[in-house]
């Protein structure tokens, strides 16, 4: 009841949040619910529900103190893939598919700067997986050369080793990080696919971790002042 809200993007996001750490416990070996048949039917059931109610190909948003862009085209998506990606061999491909569309529709390509272009790329790449749709993995790779370039303005990794996201911001600790783990993460998941990153660039991102986070690390934990708006989370 705490997360009911049609149209509220964050009440959305945090419902597929819960479903996901329920298809984690439920697909994870050694866990007391692993394999649990009340539990992947209470899974399937709100993965439709959500599918019909709240997330899918014909859902229009407009701005309002309950919809956020990012939630729609990537916060949710990115809890939705990997849901899918838990329970795929207890999901039909009908409904593989009707999930898919509503991350299509809000993220059919790679856009934007920094962490976010980043998360996008994991939001495609991943869809592109479960669907089989080789063009999709192929643009969500090559979405990534845009990230490994160092920037001269805006949001990005600079040679001097900052980084920086919405427009201005020294975010190295924040939205830097968020890049930095995604775009590891398509890299490693692309590695010895037909699909595996071939830009001579991404050498850039080990010089990142050395230029950009080593020096700023100290005892296990990273600067504020390169922190952002993630010093007031806990």
């Amino acid at each position: 009841k705490d997360a009911s809200g049609v149209g509220n993007s964050a009440q959305i996001r945090t419902s597929y949040e819960r479903l996901k750490v329920m298809a984690l416990a439920y697909s994870t070996v050694g866990t007391s619910v692993y394999g649990n048949a009340n539990l992947q039917s209470d899974i399937v059931n709100g993965l439709d529900y959500m599918y019909s109610t709240r997330y899918n190909e014909h859902v229009t948003t407009t701005p309002s103190g309950t919809s956020n862009w990012w939630d729609w085209q990537i916060g949710i998506p990115l809890q939705l893939n990997d849901a899918v990606v838990l329970m795929y061999d207890d999901l039909s491909s009908t409904q593989i598919t009707n999930y898919m569309s509503g991350v299509e529709h809000f993220s059919p390509t790679v856009t934007l700067t920094g962490a976010n272009r980043a998360w996008k790329a994991m939001v495609v790449a991943i869809r592109g997986i479960l669907i089989k749709d080789s063009a999709k993995i192929e643009s969500a790779r090559d979405g990534l050369s845009a990230i490994f370039q160092y920037a001269v303005t805006g949001d990005g990794f600079y040679t001097d080793g900052s980084f920086i996201q919405h427009a201005n911001i020294p975010y190295t600790g924040g939205y830097g990080i968020d890049l930095l783990s995604s775009v590891s993460t398509l890299m490693t998941l692309l590695h010895g696919s037909n699909w595996q990153v071939t830009d001579s660039l991404q050498s850039n991102v080990w010089d990142w971790v050395y230029n950009s986070y080593q020096p700023l690390m100290y005892n296990g934990a990273i600067m504020d002042m390169v922190r952002g708006r993630e010093i007031s989370r806990s």
